[in-house]
């Protein structure tokens, strides 16, 4: 079955602009300084191995997949960061948030939208370089209501949304912008007010997908 993206229903009052990082209510804490740099490790690997990066003095360890470290605060510096025998420099930038998706082959670096409104949810969509061949889409798991239609691979999106319970699920988009249904995969996602919610989809060993969703948090020195 295919879906037009033409025609969509916005999902749980959309957010148009979030605010700046240290205004008050923010998830990142209101003390943080505007200019923080923060950064955090997803074990998106399919194989069962821990993944673990350095950075400086600073060691970000998720132990099996579907872990995922808080938020750490660094330093602006230049880092070379050491994954699968492969080297990725890495030069952060001041009031700047990044995830670092550790996958079955690579380190993939993306740059994050801060939430701060402690009156909604924040939904997160990544579609991670390799993981699918095509766009993905993410709605609810019927398909009837799209949350992010279109995101390229290597890219995501944020939304600022109503907290509650729903099922999710991400979807394939065709060459012609059709989103095709049913999902790759679908997941459970128990909201709460003023957190943040990452959905990755990765592809396993045998080539279905699964849905695995991640709760932020800010881990302080």
């Amino acid at each position: 079955m295919v879906r037009k993206i033409g025609f969509i229903i916005a999902i749980l009052l959309v957010v148009g602009l979030l605010p700046l990082l240290a205004q008050s209510g923010s998830l990142y804490g209101a003390s943080l300084d505007e200019s923080a740099i923060l950064v955090r490790l997803i074990n998106t690997r399919t194989d069962g191995v821990g993944v673990s990066v350095r950075m400086g003095s600073l060691r970000l360890s998720a132990g099996v997949p579907g872990d995922a470290t808080p938020y750490h605060p660094i330093t602006a510096d230049i880092f070379l960061l050491r994954y699968q025998g492969a080297g990725t420099e890495f030069i952060p930038q001041t009031d700047t948030i990044y995830t670092l998706l550790a996958g079955d082959a690579e380190l993939s670096i993306m740059i994050d939208t801060p939430h701060n409104d402690p009156l909604r949810a924040q939904v997160y969509g990544y579609n991670p370089p390799g993981v699918s061949s095509t766009s993905l889409a993410f709605g609810t798991a019927d398909g009837s209501t799209l949350i992010f239609p279109n995101i390229d691979s290597g890219n995501s999106q944020s939304l600022g949304v109503n907290a509650l319970s729903i099922e999710l699920g991400v979807f394939a988009v065709n060459e012609i912008s059709e989103v095709q249904t049913p999902p790759l995969a679908r997941a459970r996602v128990e909201m709460a007010r003023g957190s943040s919610y990452s959905l990755i989809p990765v592809r396993l060993p045998n080539g279905t997908y699964e849905l695995r969703v991640h709760r932020a948090s800010l881990q302080t020195r």
